[in-house]
């Protein structure tokens, strides 16, 4: 006859199979395969004004190891002077993202990027590129993180270089809602997003 304390170690021993067999399959790869939209509050030192407006953009797993993505972003700013002032900004590229252990990747990034200020009665648009290096982590809890530093080259603009973070709740597989942030010398950027993810 099986005691009471061999019920329970063996219901303990059930639970902690349990509990890994639910964390294995908690680790699978990160999904590259997505689409995201929200709300971005833009910061131009040089505008010495802020704006607010949306983004969307998305991302396609090429192989286990590479993906491409792009994304597009709107801005007004009420300017000083000139009334509203509207920030459009466009970026395409490829990734490599690399497993480095358990349920984190290694990201690097270089795309074409785009931007453009118009007043209505004048723009100045500019182009460059973009390299971004950084982490992305997952947890058996439903929450994601990433962090990593941008360097933006413009033309005329100038370049930049920000450090970016985001964290991401997956209130389902595949539905998740997150915060963003940007902290550039010249420019910083803030948002909050919805993100669709296949896997």
């Amino acid at each position: 006859m099986i005691s009471r304390n061999e019920k329970t170690a063996g219901a303990l021993a059930l639970a902690v199979a349990l509990a890994m067999g639910t964390g294995a399959a908690a680790a699978e790869d990160l999904g590259y395969t997505y689409v995201e939209g929200g709300y971005q509050n833009i910061d131009i030192d040089d505008l010495n004004e802020d704006g607010d407006g949306y983004t969307f953009g998305g991302s396609v797993a090429l192989t286990d190891m590479f993906h491409a993505f792009g994304g597009y972003g709107h801005a007004e700013i009420d300017v000083d002077g000139f009334g509203d002032v509207d920030y459009d900004t466009w970026e395409i590229g490829g990734g490599l993202n690399y497993r480095i252990g358990g349920k984190t990747d290694f990201v690097g990034r270089v795309s074409y990027v785009s931007a453009e200020l118009d007043a209505g009665f004048d723009d100045v648009d500019d182009d460059g590129y973009r390299l971004y290096a950084g982490l992305r982590a997952g947890f058996d809890a439903p929450v994601e993180l990433e962090g990593g530093v941008a360097y933006t080259d413009l033309n005329d603009f100038g370049d930049e270089t920000a450090v970016v973070a985001a964290a991401r709740y997956y209130f389902t597989k595949q539905w998740a809602v997150g915060a963003s942030v940007s902290a550039g010398e010249d420019q910083t950027t803030w948002g909050l997003n919805v993100r669709w993810e296949m896997h």
